[in-house]
């Protein structure tokens, strides 16, 4: 696994990809390929904001924020097997502290919720490779617990999950049903969160709290969704 070593001086060199701070992290562009995420954590240490920009919300889910080396190795090693999904390329150093990690550019990519409400023909495309995408983190017992505001549409229009680098992804050495439980009901949210702004999901979305959290019945309702969203053209 890669290693970056930075200093104070070097990391606020770096362009940011975007003025938009995420709750967990500060993303800089490496280079053309890759891009670092400075944990939040670590930002004020750094100098790449002041203390005072931090909200007190984002201050207590920090302190529980907690970079493991050992775990993104482990997933290094089980990324053989899937194709769909990047993760950390590496890690980030600075005066030996796991400051942040080394991640893929998915560049001319834009967010799911821009996609969508520019191209709503595409919901059943997007949400199904989504799910095929969680199924196969499934098969190697990887658990990415936090999905909302994590997907990025890529040039190709196919959905990416990222920020699988915090506590909410969770790995195991078996098969673990509540947590694919877990990842599932907060699918069935997610796509209720989209009746806000379209009106043939407002149709279903109460529908949906009934639904199984399993892949065939899941398809299913992408399904009905898909003709709802046909027949109200």
């Amino acid at each position: 696994m890669k290693e970056l070593i930075i200093d104070k001086k070097t990391i606020n060199l770096y362009p940011r990809l975007t003025t938009k701070k995420t709750s967990s992290g500060i993303v800089l562009v490496h280079n053309p390929n890759e891009l670092l995420k400075i944990s939040r954590k670590y930002t004020c240490l750094l100098g790449l904001e002041k203390e005072e920009d931090i909200p007190d919300y984002i201050k207590r889910y920090l302190e529980s924020l907690n970079l493991q080396k050992e775990k993104f190795i482990e997933l290094e090693k089980r990324s053989k097997n899937i194709k769909n999904t990047n993760f950390p390329l590496g890690i980030v150093k600075y005066n030996d502290l796991l400051v942040g990690t080394i991640l893929h550019y998915i560049k001319n990519s834009c967010d799911i919720d821009t996609f969508l409400k520019s191209n709503p023909n595409e919901f059943y495309n997007v949400f199904v490779k989504l799910l095929d995408n969680i199924y196969e983190l499934f098969n190697e017992y990887i658990y990415p617990t936090d999905i909302y505001s994590n997907v990025l549409i890529d040039k190709n229009n196919n959905p990416k999950l990222i920020d699988l680098d915090d506590n909410w992804l969770l790995l195991r050495d078996k098969k673990d049903i509540t947590l694919e439980k877990i990842v599932l009901e907060n699918y069935k949210i997610f796509i209720k969160d989209f009746a806000n702004y379209f009106n043939f999901l407002r149709k279903i979305r109460i529908e949906l709290d009934e639904v199984n959290t399993n892949y065939d019945d899941l398809v299913y309702s992408l399904k009905r969704i898909d003709l709802i969203r046909k027949n109200s053209i």
